[in-house]
Order: structure tokens, then C-alpha cells, then sequence
């Protein structure tokens, strides 16, 4: 028997349908129906065992007695209790019961009561109606993901992120590799000359103390680390011109670095492939447009190699399935909106093949195991997406009111660092590869290098460039 039809049985057990064509005496839980159906079938005398009948019931005086959760909201006995009280948010608890609605959320009915549906990452933490869903769950570290969860650290996608720093009072720190055990940066030095630049070791756990691995260098810049082997670029003097950088290199356990190539101007990027190493020369001031991709082969006696010259400031150089790839920042005269993304398989004679051209301040970019390319452009505040062969180009978020700088991806997505565009803090932020982007971290200065190392990225907080402050730092928090 269903639930509506037990909830006519009465101590007789008898009822009239509404069309009251036939009577039905309920007997022993079995339903006996005299006379003529509601549907105009012959009279006679049916026994309907355990199920009750579906048409709509009233009493005989016309009213409709509901089971728990109806109600005949309509008075009309024929569709009997029509309504639901336990889900209808305009019949809460009983007819025309209206649930208010509120900022940031919807009315809503949940067993009989009034309740306000949130919208996605607000929350009624207070539980009022009158000021809706008042708090925004993705940011609010007392309501961190859900109602009434602390955050002592920074609440960002409803997540509660700790960060902290590995290492305090840097002199200028950059660009940062990682590896199983210790976070590697290198120190730019002192403004003006940035002659006392270092490269630096800390070990992940945090025992002990910063240890300087290298000093006395000219403004070490492009710190990779390629299994035992720490390589990196000088870019050179502002007095030579900047004619004068290097690349070097240092393996673990050995006292000094050996320096690889000298005289090269202003060495920007590294990047080793196959027992070769490569790198991008910017160029000479004004212009820029006599930079090259070299390369030295790790030989005995092998010199540098030109790859390709009369290249337009290329700043940025990675490879991949045995292609180069650099990136052009482009010319000061266009105001840095003519950069570009080149490619050259390896071995190959130019000329390279222009991939995307019109990125708007390009400095740095990111590979996607061999899929996408990933292009911060600076000046237009968003990330690009391409294809490795150029054939797609889309912006994939924009990074607000923030310029994003250097990239790396990790479980989470695409992290960025981000420097204000005049004043103000800097941050660290993340998306997903459908271009949902959320600030993670503040930082206190210019948010700098960034890598990824299995569940933490790590990242260098420059400080300020103008003067000679110790006053960077380098960071870790959870991806």
C-alpha cells in the first residue's frame, strides 16, 4: 500500500474517491472497491492487493487529508496533495510558505525549513538571512573553504596555504633551481655594480644555515640545475658593456666552478640538452638586434658555437624533442609589442621558423611535456597558450591588475610570479589549463624566480634593485 493511501485509513478504513463513483473500504491491508469505476468500468468487485490506488483522494466532505511532507495547495480535491512541503522553497513547510532569498544566494527548502543555497564559494557563516551568504569561502581565513574553518595563513581558492621562508636578508636573490635535497639560488649583488653576486644552497629541511656555494660573480643570472651539475650565466658589466658575461658551471663537490664561455654578450638563458649546453645573448644596447643562440658541445677543447645570429633581444631559450626554442622580448622603438617565439631543430641550418609574433613584453615561458608553450606577456598582464608548431595562439588568463614575470608548471597548473605594475605587493599566482586563475600568495617585494618540486613550488622575492638592501628573500609554500 502506498504511503498517501495509508494516510486516508482511518479507524473504519473508509473513504470516497473524488469522482465518488465508487467507495473503497480498506480490510486486513487490501483495498475492496464496490461499485463503478472513476474511469466509467462496469461495477462489480475487484480485491487490489498491496498497492494503493493512484487517484487522487479526498474525504467525503470534499476536503483532502495529506500524509507528512503534501499539501493540497491548490484546493482542488481532484489532484489531491499536489504539493510537496519538504523541497518547494515557495512552499516551505506548508502552503505558500516563501523562503527568502539573500545576497549571493538563493532561497531553498530542506525537509520542511528555510534555507539559503549558497553560490559557489560563498558562504551563510553567520546564519542570517538578511545578509545572505556573506562570506566568500575562497579568501576569508576564518571561513577557509567552508564555514567556520581558520586559516592563521593565507586563504586562497578556499584553501589554506602556508607559506614561509627558507632563507632571509638576500642580497638581490633570482633565479632558483631545485633538486631532491636543497633549494639553489643566485644573488645578483649590490646595486650599481652587482659585482658581489653568489650562488647560494639551502637544504629543503632547513638545517643549518644559507651556504655559499660560489661569490664574486657579475650578476649571476639563469640558475638551472641538470643532474649533479649547477649551470648558470654572467650577464656581464654595465662598465664593459656587458660585453663581458659568461657561462659556468659547478659540480657537487668540486671547490670552484669552471667557467665554459667568456666574452659573450649579455648571456640571459641556459639550458643543457644531450651533453650540449646552450644559451641566449641578448645583444648590444640600443637596439638589441645582434643577439644569437649559442652552444658548446661538453667536449674536451670544444669552443662556443653561433646557432643562429642577428636574433632581436632573445631572452628566454629551452629544447625540446631536439628543437631549440627561444623567445624575443622585441624593440624598445615598438614599445616591446613586437616580441616573438622561434624555433630550429638542432643541427639544422637557419633560418629559424617564427612560431607567433606581437607578444607584448615578453620575458619568459614554459614547456608543457612537449604540448604547449606557455608565453608570459608582461605588458598585456596575461599568460598565452601555443602549440610548439604555431599552428594555435589564444590568451589563456590575464593576471589582473599584476604583470606576471617567470613561470613554471606543477601538479596545480600554471604558477606565475607577478610584480604590481607601480607600487605595492607583488604575487604568486595559479591556473588551471582552462585559464582559472587565483592569487595564491602576497608577496612583500618583486616576486622573482619560480620552480615546482613535487608538492611545493619555491620562489625568490628580489627585494629592492635601487638599493643596496638585503632585504630579499626566497619562499616555499604547498602547490
Amino acid at each position: 500500500m502506498g504511503m498517501r493511501a495509508r494516510s486516508l485509513l482511518g479507524a473504519a478504513g473508509v473513504v470516497c474517491w473524488a469522482a465518488c463513483g465508487s467507495t473503497v473500504t480498506f480490510v486486513g491491508g487490501s483495498e475492496h472497491s464496490t461499485g463503478s469505476g472513476i474511469g466509467g468500468g462496469s461495477g462489480g468487485s475487484t480485491n487490489q492487493s498491496g498497492t494503493a490506488a493512484t487517484t487522487p483522494a479526498s474525504s467525503s466532505s470534499g476536503s483532502v487529508t495529506c500524509s507528512f511532507g503534501t499539501a493540497d495547495c491548490d484546493g482542488i480535491p481532484a489532484n489531491g496533495c499536489e504539493q510537496s512541503t519538504l523541497d518547494d522553497p515557495a512552499n516551505c513547510g506548508g502552503c505558500n510558505a516563501l523562503c527568502p532569498s539573500g545576497p549571493n544566494g538563493k532561497a531553498a527548502c530542506a525537509k520542511g525549513t528555510c534555507q539559503l543555497a549558497c553560490d559557489p564559494g560563498f558562504g551563510n557563516c553567520d546564519g542570517g538571512d538578511k545578509n545572505g551568504c556573506e562570506s566568500l569561502l575562497d579568501s576569508d581565513p576564518k571561513n577557509c573553504g567552508g564555514c567556520n574553518k581558520s586559516c592563521a595563513a593565507t586563504c586562497a581558492g578556499g584553501l589554506c596555504l602556508l607559506q614561509k621562508p627558507i632563507a632571509k636578508g638576500l642580497n638581490h636573490p633570482a633565479s632558483i633551481a631545485v633538486d631532491s635535497a636543497s633549494v639553489y639560488w643566485a644573488e645578483l649583488g649590490s646595486a650599481p655594480a652587482f659585482a658581489d653576486g653568489a650562488i647560494k644552497q639551502m637544504p629543503k629541511d632547513l638545517s643549518g644555515a644559507p651556504a655559499t656555494l660560489v661569490s664574486k660573480l657579475q650578476t649571476p643570472a639563469s640558475l638551472i640545475i641538470v643532474s649533479d651539475t649547477l649551470y648558470w650565466t654572467t650577464e656581464g658589466s654595465a662598465a664593459a658593456s656587458y660585453s663581458d658575461g659568461t657561462v659556468q658551471a659547478l659540480k657537487f663537490g668540486n671547490p670552484a666552478p669552471i667557467v665554459l664561455a667568456t666574452a659573450q654578450q649579455l648571456p640571459t638563458s641556459v639550458v643543457v640538452s644531450n651533453n650540449t649546453v646552450y644559451w641566449t645573448n641578448a645583444g648590444s644596447a640600443p637596439n638589441y638586434n645582434d643577439g644569437a643562440v649559442m652552444s658548446l658541445t661538453m667536449a674536451p677543447n670544444a669552443k662556443p658555437v653561433t646557432v643562429i645570429a642577428g636574433q632581436l633581444y632573445p631572452v628566454r631559450i629551452a629544447v625540446q624533442d631536439n628543437t631549440i626554442y627561444w623567445l624575443s622580448a622585441g624593440t624598445a622603438k615598438m614599445s616591446y609589442g613586437d616580441g616573438s617565439l622561434w624555433s630550429l631543430p638542432i643541427g639544422k641550418a637557419p633560418p629559424a621558423k617564427q612560431l607567433t609574433a606581437q607578444l607584448k613584453g615578453a620575458l619568459h615561458f614554459s614547456a608543457d611535456l612537449g604540448k604547449y608553450l606557455f608565453v608570459s606577456e608582461t605588458l598585456a598582464a596575461q599568460v598565452t597558450q601555443l602549440v610548439y608548431d604555431g599552428s594555435m595562439k589564444k590568451p589563456l588568463y590575464s593576471t589582473g591588475k599584476l604583470l606576471p614575470y617567470a613561470l613554471t608548471l606543477g601538479a596545480g597548473g600554471i604558477y606565475n610570479t607577478a610584480i604590481p605594475q607601480n607600487n605595492g605587493a607583488g604575487a604568486i599566482q595559479r591556473a588551471d589549463f582552462n585559464g582559472n586563475v587565483v592569487t595564491l600568495y602576497p608577496t612583500a617585494s618583486n616576486a622573482y624566480g619560480i620552480v615546482n618540486s613535487k608538492a611545493d613550488i619555491y620562489w625568490t622575492e628580489i627585494g629592492d634593485l635601487k638599493k643596496n638592501m638585503s632585504d630579499g628573500v626566497v619562499m616555499v609554500a604547498p602547490q
